[in-house]
Parts: C-alpha cells; structure tokens; sequence
C-alpha cells in the first residue's frame, strides 16, 4: 500500500511545499505538490531561499546543484501545465514505476542533488563530498527528464 501522507493546510501567505497547502492554494501548485509525492523532485533554479542568513541577491541560495528540467516541465514551471508537454518519460517512470531503480536510474541519478548546496554556496571550503563536483554531466542538460534511461 502506499504510504499515508498528512498534509497540513497553513495560513495563506505562506509558500506550499508537499506536506504544509497554503490555504489558497492554486490547482497549479497544488498538482506540483502532488507529483513530490508521488516522487517527483524540483526543477527550477532556488531564488528564495537563502543558505545561512544569504539572501539570492547575494547569489548564494541553496540548492544550487540542483538539476533544471526543460522550461515547460511541471516540476520546472509550474504554470506551464496547459502550454504543451509538461511530464516527461522520466516522470512517468517515477510515477508507474516508484519501485524500479532500473527504469528511474538517470532520473534518480539527477534528481538525488536537487536539495544540495555547492560548497561554494555555504561559504565553505570545497571537500571531496561537494554536490558541485558529484553531479553527473547528463544532468546539466535540461532534457535529462525526456529520456527514462
């Protein structure tokens, strides 16, 4: 069986994540929240949140190493839900296949440093465990979500 997800609804200025809704959520974000529980991770560049009391415009937010889907993905964008194709194969994959390292190894090879900061955005020395030297090269080419495999 699939695991029992509580999600909270929180007041309305607030930012959704997959466990907290705004309580005026839109259908957009909260079909975005959804596929992070059925697997799917972000796409889109952090611009809010900064690492240790940084804010973007310092140009140190966390999650840098993060991979960008194409601009028309959900996970990327998502508004762009209605304006062409937004879930790729590696999505579906995660999705239909949530068991199956086989199908989901070049998603999972990328999507596993979306919620990593470089060294160099938390200020601290490079080390041989930094996210920035670990990220495969396919994952810098935003169609790494197109191809399952």
């Amino acid at each position: 069986a699939p695991p029992e997800v509580k999600i909270d609804i929180v007041g309305g200025n607030v930012r959704s994540n997959s466990a907290n809704y705004a309580k005026n959520i839109d259908c957009q974000t909260l079909m975005h929240e959804v596929l992070h529980i059925a697997g799917l991770s972000d796409e889109y560049e952090e611009t809010l949140i900064g690492y240790r009391n940084t804010t973007a415009q310092e140009g140190r937010t966390a999650f840098d190493c993060r991979s960008l889907g194409p601009r028309d993905s959900i996970m990327r964008d998502m508004y762009a839900i209605g304006n062409g194709q937004s879930l790729y194969s590696g999505h579906i994959n995660m999705i239909i296949y949530p068991n199956c390292p086989r199908k989901n190894q070049r998603y999972m090879s990328c999507a596993k440093f979306a919620y990593e900061t470089s060294a160099s955005n938390r200020n601290t020395g490079l080390g041989l465990f930094d996210c920035a030297t670990r990220v495969p090269d396919h994952c810098r080419d935003e169609n790494w979500v197109r191809i399952s495999q």
